[in-house]
């Protein structure tokens, strides 16, 4: 038996979001009537330079203690870029997800984090993103085994410190690229042009051995004055198991990982700058021909020839 037939594809069909009037997308999207208003939708227009992507933390229908501590430890590590909602809600997101893009669309949250628990799949995490007012992609995770990080007794890291997320295993260059894609993009830190070494100060790593077992460690950079001298784990540790999946369409991925070219510096060609900044330019020209190049006549030059031509009949 072919081992993807372990997981459950599901239909990409099922999270097209609903265009008729009456969903609450629809009423969201709607045109705004005044000034605030549009100044509201057209931040959530695209922009040419994103901020940093929010992810919303939620709970199901039915959680357990687990599956919620665990949930609260995930929130911790991206507590600086996340929203958390408290209350339970009645989603499930591999059937219907009108009102979860409802709610990533008040919070402003590109990706979110689910925890729900049920007799058929127990401690459930569905981690997933948005796009266009769309479901992305999507992953159900099983908790088989977790440590949280209070079991560990170490020094807690500081809230604006960036983490190096690290994926050992081939299956993340193969079958599980795209899942690889997904826990970069919801472990990442801030969006930042400079980062310094001092502000990391804790490391995630991914590792796995086929497709369906997923091992997750976080370790805290230990340091003594600017020098690195080793790696504590901190927690949490997590063991997950890969149940359903739903890998994101080509077209739609290809278009939300694609680069507005407005505002970049283009290159010209012979166009040069000076350490002044001046500009210089190089232009190519054929050769000229002088033979038949038209001089300027002047003036005495042509007195100087009739004197010639008087004396030479005088004599």
């Amino acid at each position: 038996m072919h081992r993807y037939t372990q997981l459950e594809f599901i239909n990409t069909q099922k999270f097209q979001m609903p265009t008729h009037k009456s969903s609450p997308i629809s009423k969201i999207l709607h045109k705004a009537k005044t000034h605030k208003g549009r100044r509201i939708l057209a931040a959530r227009e695209p922009q040419f330079h994103e901020g940093t992507k929010q992810t919303l933390f939620l709970k199901g229908q039915n959680t357990s203690s687990l599956i919620t501590q665990c949930l609260g430890d995930f929130y911790n590590l991206k507590k600086r870029s996340s929203v958390r909602l408290q209350r339970k809600n009645m989603i499930y997101p591999f059937q219907d997800c009108s009102y979860l893009l409802q709610l990533c669309v008040r919070m402003e949250c590109g990706m979110f984090v689910l925890a729900n628990h049920s007799k058929k799949r127990a401690d459930n995490l569905i981690l997933g993103r948005v796009y266009d007012d769309k479901v992305l992609d999507i992953v159900e995770l099983g908790v088989e085994s977790y440590k949280p990080i209070s079991e560990f007794k170490t020094d807690l890291i500081s809230v604006t410190s960036h983490p190096a997320v690290i994926f050992l295993g081939p299956q993340f260059e193969a079958e599980l690229s795209k899942v690889k894609n997904l826990f970069l993009d919801i472990f990442r830190g801030p969006n930042t042009d400079k980062l310094p070494l001092s502000s990391i100060e804790h490391v995630i790593t991914f590792s796995t051995n086929d497709v369906i077992n997923i091992h997750m460690r976080v370790y805290r950079v230990v340091r003594e004055g600017r020098n690195v001298c080793g790696l504590e784990e901190m927690g949490p540790r997590v063991c997950f198991k890969m149940r359903r999946y739903n890998p994101p369409d080509d077209k739609l991925f290809r278009k939300s990982i694609k680069v507005a070219t407005v505002g970049q510096i283009r290159h010209l060609k012979n166009v040069s700058y000076n350490i002044h900044g001046s500009k210089l330019g190089r232009i190519h020209m054929d050769r000229q021909d002088y033979s038949n190049l038209q001089t300027r006549k002047r003036k005495a030059l042509r007195i100087e020839t009739s004197r010639k031509t008087k004396k030479m009949d005088l004599s």
